[in-house]
């Protein structure tokens, strides 16, 4: 349904809904601050989110590949705020994403 959803894990509940994306969610990452969700899609498209607030935090990577996906889901690099780390930036761009702040 071209979203992905926060839920809280103790009592099941609907914490947010993430919408912007126009297909597909095909992978999610969460930082270790646990605020700040990426969400990669079928759309080739790649989204900051803020956990808490469900707003995204200005972040689109365009022209997004399954290999970004991969990157996505290790979740490895990604730092916490509102900044992707730039060793993952690099990696995307590497890749042949292009990153509209």
């Amino acid at each position: 349904d071209k979203t992905a959803r926060v839920w809280n894990r103790s009592t099941g509940e609907l914490i947010n809904t993430l919408e912007g994306h126009t297909a597909g969610v095909l992978a999610v990452a969460v930082a270790p601050d646990g605020e700040t969700i990426v969400t990669g899609s079928n759309d080739a498209t790649a989204r900051v989110w803020n956990r808490s607030t469900g707003a995204t935090c200005g972040h689109v990577l365009r022209e997004c590949s399954r290999r970004c996906m991969k990157l996505l889901v290790s979740g490895c690099h990604i730092s916490s705020g509102t900044q992707l780390s730039p060793f993952l930036r690099q990696l995307f761009v590497q890749d042949g994403a292009k990153s509209v702040d």
